[in-house]
């Protein structure tokens, strides 16, 4: 198996026990037979691929398409809760659901925050509720589905985007404060919303929950191992809720974002020059361009979205080849470790 660069145009191929299409219309475990085929880029057929392979796809996650996607989501009407709504990738998603016709609750910690954002969505008191609100206080959480419904009626969607980074330390200079308030945030913040919002979920025909994860969560980041577990408790436990929920009309999204214009060191409270919008070397995705294939993914029944190429090939290249994947970010990242 290739150790470098190629490994980025890996392929792999659902070889079906019949041929044609039509075998892929009914999924089921027993239909299909998982083949890998590693590539090499020059080769880009499935010339050394059975005949029978029927089609040929660049995720792993296969399982995906299991069981098969129920009816889309029309978010017209809808009420959608969105954390960490007073800026960046948060604030995209109230102005994306805004325009597709929801009614939006939007919580953040910050009051300035909100109210740009309800300019930027040219929202009104019909379609917009602004709540200033710490999603680690679990007792005002707690008082949020009546409150959201007397405004603006049940919440059917609740999206978890709010989340920190740490700072930039290893782990052993880590303050106990950092360790509690980045798990407090990126995990028991999504977990208590969780549970305090399915009861009214269920009740829904067609309800869904958003936890936005991170390429960090399959990816080492050094100076982020704490903020990476965070995000990857929150993956399992989607991937876990998703299961629990599978027999019912709750659907749940898992968000892998790459590096999105968000400004997020500085919204965590971390003076890190190397991160800010501006001065970043790294390419990133737009906020406006994540939060549209969220509100995409919504309305499609996705499972899982990776926002930017960088989520794409690291989530690929982490599981063909861990050790290539932790150097090449080591070498990006390394210089940003105080």
């Amino acid at each position: 198996m290739a150790s470098d660069g190629r490994c980025f145009s890996n392929l792999i191929a659902i070889k079906a026990d019949r041929a044609g299409a039509d075998a892929i219309k009914t999924p089921t475990l027993l239909n299909f037979k998982l083949v890998i085929a590693i590539k090499k880029s020059r080769l880009a057929t499935t010339s050394n691929v059975p005949e029978r392979s029927a089609y040929i796809i660049q995720s792993p996650h296969i399982l995906n398409s299991f069981p098969p996607k129920g009816t889309h989501m029309n978010l017209q009407g809808t009420t959608v809760l969105v954390t960490g709504a007073g800026a960046g990738m948060g604030r995209a998603i109230c102005v994306e659901l805004i325009k597709k016709g929801a009614k939006v609750a939007a919580v953040d910690i910050k009051k300035d925050g909100l109210v740009e954002t309800g300019k930027v969505a040219l929202a009104s008191k019909k379609n917009y509720l602004p709540i200033v609100l710490d999603i680690t206080n679990t007792s005002k959480v707690a008082a949020l589905p009546k409150l959201i419904a007397k405004q603006l009626g049940s919440v059917d969607v609740v999206i978890n985007n709010a989340g920190i980074i740490q700072p930039f330390v290893r782990l052993e200079d880590l303050k106990q404060e950092s360790i509690n308030k980045v798990m407090d945030v990126n995990l028991f913040a999504p977990l208590n919303l969780i549970r305090v919002f399915l009861p009214t979920l269920k009740v829904k025909k067609k309800a869904f929950i958003v936890n936005t994860s991170s390429m960090g969560a399959y990816t080492p980041v050094p100076g982020q191992s704490l903020y990476g577990a965070s995000k990857a408790a929150l993956a399992q436990l989607s991937a876990g809720l998703a299961s629990e929920l599978a027999n019912t009309d709750v659907k749940v999204l898992l968000v892998y974002p790459g590096a999105v214009s968000t400004d997020i060191a500085k919204n965590s409270g971390i003076k890190m020059p190397k991160m800010d919008i501006d001065t970043s070397k790294i390419k990133m995705s737009s906020a406006d361009k994540a939060a549209a294939m969220i509100v995409a993914g919504i309305e499609k029944d996705k499972k899982r979205i990776y926002i930017g190429q960088d989520a794409k090939i690291m989530n690929l290249l982490s599981r063909v080849n861990p050790n290539w994947a932790a150097y090449l970010i080591n070498k990006q990242m390394k210089d940003l470790l105080k």
